[in-house]
């Protein structure tokens, strides 16, 4: 795909955005319908959203990193997203704080553990949390977004990140939680389509089946990087050695920390306060477990895969020839090279 391609497309995606921010501005009339959609969102939209608002940057540039580098073992993040961060969220937290929610007529968050502790305190304590913490965690994703811009226009980070913010400023002040949840519903769309296409195609480009392209990810073990192998890594279909450095940071600091921590995302929590009925929650758990499992799960698996198709096209598994990219200077620049490796490989 050209660049002339790639732009049309991204000017229809903008534009599409703005139409829903649009949108979202049009049938918001009061502070209800700014800060929770008045209660009355759609259980698919909510749902689409909620994945959406789950999966950032972090989860599609830096866990699918994760998985590159250290294998399949980061799809029990996958698993724990699911059942923890939608069937627990929803069933067990998200009935009690929609419920609460319209009972106390709260809004935020820090609202609703204000009122129903009945403690001015804890509510400013919350907010405080919020407002020195989240944006820390939003750099992060608005980052992930301007690189990528960056990448594929091939311009200056600075520009690119101030038309990321730009974009999203404008629905989201413009349109409130009606227009963002619209966006959100959209682009979990194209995420979702997304994703399975990059496996479907990379598993195309490998000239590999499902078991076929696992059975050689398996096999090329042996390939591990020695700085990897004293962590504990035992090759990419693998979990690392139990009770080794690697096992403590993927288990520990990535599935359960990342896995049991999603409960407690206040822009999660308040997807909950925007359908009208608990019935209407109970509906968006099906769409959010297919959404995340499908999604998450694509990603990671197209990552881990990505050993094979680097070691096919540049005779490296990805955490080698990523490190060579970035670390080889010549000429002022960087330069590109494959790697030499002394055990024969599939694609030699």
């Amino acid at each position: 795909m050209n660049t002339f391609t790639l732009g049309l497309i991204v000017i229809a995606y903008l534009l599409s955005l703005a139409y829903l921010g649009f949108l979202g501005y049009k049938k918001t009339t009061n502070t209800s319908d700014y800060l929770v959609g008045g209660r009355q969102m759609n259980p698919i939209v909510m749902a689409l959203s909620y994945g959406a608002t789950f999966i950032s940057a972090s989860a599609i540039v830096g866990f699918g990193g994760v998985a590159a580098a250290f294998g399949m073992g980061i799809q029990w993040l996958c698993f724990l997203n699911m059942f923890v961060g939608v069937v627990i969220a929803f069933i067990f937290f998200g009935l009690r704080t929609r419920r609460m929610g319209a009972k106390l007529n709260v809004s935020t968050f820090p609202q609703l553990l204000g009122r129903h502790f009945r403690s001015r305190n804890i509510q400013v304590f919350i907010a405080a949390v919020i407002f020195i913490g989240m944006p820390l965690y939003a750099a992060v994703v608005m980052k992930g977004g301007a690189v990528f811009i960056e990448q594929i226009f091939q311009i200056d980070f600075n520009i690119s990140l101030l038309i990321f913010t730009l974009v999203i400023a404008a629905y989201v002040i413009a349109g409130g939680m009606k227009g963002v949840m619209y966006t959100d519903a959209l682009q979990a769309v194209i995420m979702f389509g997304c994703m399975l296409f990059l496996l479907f195609s990379l598993y195309q480009v490998l000239g590999m089946g499902f078991t076929e392209a696992n059975k050689e990810l398996t096999n090329i073990a042996p390939l591990v990087p020695e700085k990897f192998k004293a962590l504990g890594h035992q090759g990419w279909t693998a979990m690392p050695v139990t009770g080794s450095p690697q096992w403590y940071s993927l288990v520990t600091s990535l599935i359960l920390g990342v896995g049991i921590g999603c409960l407690a995302q206040p822009q999660l929590v308040v997807r909950f306060m925007t359908v009208e009925s608990s019935k209407q929650l109970n509906r968006g758990v099906f769409i959010g477990c297919f959404f995340l499992i499908i999604t998450v799960g694509a990603i990671y698996h197209a990552d881990a895969l990505s050993n094979l198709f680097f070691l096919k096209t540049e005779g490296a598994v990805a955490a080698e020839y990523v490190y060579a990219q970035f670390t080889i200077p010549y000429d002022g620049g960087f330069r590109r090279f494959r790697y030499l490796w002394n055990v024969q490989t599939p694609f030699a």
